[in-house]
């Protein structure tokens, strides 16, 4: 399936590259969307050589200073023009733009990305996703969220961070809930976790521990 999945993303290339060469193409629009295409392919695959070494148990995280905010434009970065963001909104909610967490920026991109998708996919035309970012003082920890006003059937939320469990109709991995906590817990030392209830939505969170700048 991610043989299938990168193939998908090369045919996009292919069929955008051919555009370029028509007469009276639109170069601006083609180079966009090869630019954004190229992107989602290189993270396809460096997702895809992540979990191989997570599950091998040869991932080493890079932990350095992450500013929140910075990450969470980053991660909306990600769904600019992709196909599973057509007709919804993403909300950034920065309570405290200056938060730092000392962490893998890669890895923790990697985690908020699948819950950003799985939000989207989940959520009706016109709708809004919320990705927030804030310090639980109480906790001792910096909490990351994803929010959409959907519901998880229960017999579902049992269920969710198997591996290879997907509720999609369409081919797919089901991998992303399962990386979430794979990465989030073993390599990253956070706790991923959510709630779900038709009155709520559901709301996704990695809570990652905190600690004062210096």
């Amino acid at each position: 399936v991610f043989f299938h999945d990168v193939l998908n993303t090369v045919a996009g290339l292919r069929g955008w590259a051919d555009r370029l060469q028509r007469p009276g193409a639109d170069v601006g629009r083609a180079t966009e969307r090869i630019h954004v295409l190229t992107a989602q392919l290189e993270r396809e695959i460096a997702d895809q050589r992540a979990l191989v070494l997570a599950e091998r148990g040869a991932l080493v995280p890079e932990r350095h200073p992450v500013r929140v905010a910075d990450l969470l434009h980053d991660v909306a970065a990600v769904f600019t023009g992709h196909a599973v963001a057509r007709d919804r909104a993403l909300d950034l909610d920065l309570a405290e733009p200056d938060l730092e967490v000392v962490s893998d920026r890669a890895l923790l991109r990697r985690v908020l990305a699948n819950m950003v998708r799985n939000a989207f996919e989940a959520t009706r035309a016109g709708g809004t996703i919320r990705l927030s970012g804030e310090r639980e003082a109480d906790r001792g920890a910096v909490a990351l969220r994803v929010h959409n006003d959907g519901a998880i059937a229960p017999e579902v939320q049992a269920r969710i961070f198997q591996r290879s469990f997907s509720t999609k109709s369409e081919r797919g991995r089901g991998l992303g809930t399962y990386s979430m906590k794979l990465f989030g817990e073993r390599y990253l030392g956070g706790e991923v976790s959510f709630v779900s209830a038709p009155e709520v939505g559901t709301t996704f969170s990695l809570l990652l521990p905190w600690r004062e700048p210096g």
